[in-house]
């Protein structure tokens, strides 16, 4: 059986890695070190490593620590997820999105060792990219957690040169705890004793778990506010990606790799300006008029795109195109989003990335009225599209609520430029 599997595609591979386990997300480390093991321990024989763990935030500071180190001419692997497009987008070697033939070898690799044993989707992939990053030489590993950060699948690592904890917020309150205190000392996990902690801006209640569990482990920390600050970013243009809140992810990049490395200011004013993180206030279109995406899906990330949105021309309604999983909380999110949008037209998500259920366009539909924000269900994007082609035509549009539904609409823009 096993043998069969490992002679399949890549998509192939990719789906079986989601039988082995009844539940997609399980936290837990010990399924993964026993693998890990089996497969000659690679965790702990990997390149230096930055891990990042948060609410928001953490891709952008992990795509703003890669261009200022690749600037700097220094090989870099990353890791990250979600994918939005396709899944090498998660494992990056040196400067490129891991290749078809190589994926497919490693992932087959790592089924036939696991032997049918449970495991999760994550915890396998992020074997693969240990695997991986054992093998291929480099400089530094940016290693992005998926889920909270104590019991995350990449927190079986011993060691690493700085830990980074972005903002903290609500969400995935059902694996990490319903208060902020409990979040943060999930994500505080990720604190390694003796190396450091760079905290990015905190709630107070936040900042006190973390510097708690920073002290226990003696982890010298770099506190924003207090150590460091946005003026660490007054020597340099702004950065590439747009926001305010891009602003304290670039500052928490240059902080890190200024707390663990030499960078040049050459090497970080390249960086900045030149980093690349799809889906991030992206404007995707102009004309006939603008389209945006967004991959805000939680209350946190609502604030910051309702904090932009309210900079754009007074007199241009905004109109939304919503789409979310079933594992957010979207009545807090459209509740944010109800003074910014002039309304709002709901689609249900693609669920084939089995990711969960998404909520259906009603019931997002359903939840916008009861919060006062004027909406209407689509039965896709495409459909959305085409409603405020018709019914607002000189408005602009922005599309959020999920990285999943960011993903299907670069997707289907890759498909129409071709």
């Amino acid at each position: 059986m096993i043998q069969a599997k490992i002679q399949s595609s890549l998509p192939e591979l990719l789906d079986y890695l989601f039988t082995l386990h009844g539940k997609n997300i399980d936290l837990g480390l010990d399924r993964l070190i026993y693998l890990l093991n089996k497969l000659g321990k690679p965790h702990l024989k990997i390149p230096p490593t930055i891990h990042i763990a948060g609410t928001n935030g953490k891709g952008s500071t992990a795509a703003f620590c890669r261009s200022i180190l690749e600037a700097a001419e220094h090989k870099v692997h990353v890791y990250t997820s979600p994918h939005l497009i396709k899944f090498n987008e998660r494992i990056r070697l040196n400067g490129q999105l891991i290749e078809d033939n190589l994926l497919i070898e490693t992932l087959r690799e790592i089924i036939k060792v696991n032997d049918s044993h449970p495991i999760t989707f994550f915890e396998a992939t992020t074997a693969a990219a240990f695997l991986l990053f054992s093998r291929i030489p480099s400089d530094f590993v940016l290693l992005e957690t998926g889920l909270g950060g104590r019991l995350d699948a990449t927190n079986v690592i011993e060691s690493s040169l700085a830990s980074v904890i972005t903002s903290i917020s609500y969400d995935h309150q059902e694996f990490l705890g319903s208060t902020l205190e409990q979040i943060a000392y999930e994500k505080a996990g990720i604190i390694k004793p003796g190396c450091p902690v760079i905290i990015g801006p905190q709630p107070k209640q936040v900042t006190t778990v973390l510097k708690k569990q920073a002290n226990l482990k003696h982890a010298a920390i770099h506190l924003f506010g207090e150590n460091w600050d946005l003026d660490i970013l007054s020597p340099f243009p702004p950065p590439s990606l747009k926001g305010d809140h891009q602003w304290i992810n670039a500052a928490t990049a240059i902080k890190t790799l200024q707390t663990v490395t030499f960078v040049s200011v050459e090497a970080i004013t390249k960086g900045l300006t030149s980093a690349e993180w799809p889906g991030r206030l992206q404007l995707l279109q102009k004309d006939p008029f603008e389209i945006w995406l967004d991959g805000a899906h939680n209350p946190a990330g609502a604030q910051a795109l309702a904090h932009e949105i309210k900079k754009w021309e007074e007199n241009v309604p905004v109109i939304g195109i919503i789409g979310m999983k079933k594992r957010k909380d979207a009545l807090e999110f459209l509740k944010i989003l109800k003074s910014v949008l002039q309304k709002a037209y709901m689609i249900p998500v693609d669920e084939t990335n089995k990711t969960g259920p998404s909520y259906s366009a009603i019931e997002l539909s359903e939840m916008a009225d009861s919060v006062g924000l004027a909406s209407e269900p689509a039965l896709n994007y495409i459909h959305a599209v085409s409603k405020i082609k018709n019914d607002y035509p000189f408005s602009k549009c922005i599309t959020t609520g999920s990285l999943y539904l960011v993903g299907e609409v670069l997707k289907i823009s890759s498909s129409l430029d071709n």
